[in-house]
């Protein structure tokens, strides 16, 4: 168990428990804290929904546990919702 030492406004408090865990950037499917990077392959100097850019490779958008969509077939590898849909719909094309 851990204690931490809060200092506010009213004084100082002692709060024990379980150890805090850091919080990710937020979900960009849902704003919660995140847990996971897109993988889904960008071209180098695309950008998708502001997350990739120059000299990346892949998209590398935060995701929560919930958010996230392993790929069937794929080991530790995570799309984001918008990937999702474009490699669901480039599934059903081919």
């Amino acid at each position: 168990m851990a204690c931490e030492r809060i200092q506010t406004e009213h004084g100082a408090f002692i709060i024990c428990g379980p150890p805090r865990t850091p919080k990710g950037p937020p979900c960009v499917g849902c704003g919660r804290p995140s847990s996971a990077l897109c993988d889904f392959f960008v071209h180098r100097t695309l950008a998708c929904a502001g997350h990739a850019g120059e000299g990346t490779r892949t998209c590398d958008a935060p995701i929560c546990q919930r958010c996230r969509w392993p790929v069937p077939g794929k080991d530790d590898t995570d799309y984001c919702p918008e990937h999702r849909a474009q490699a669901m719909a480039w599934s059903k094309k081919y």
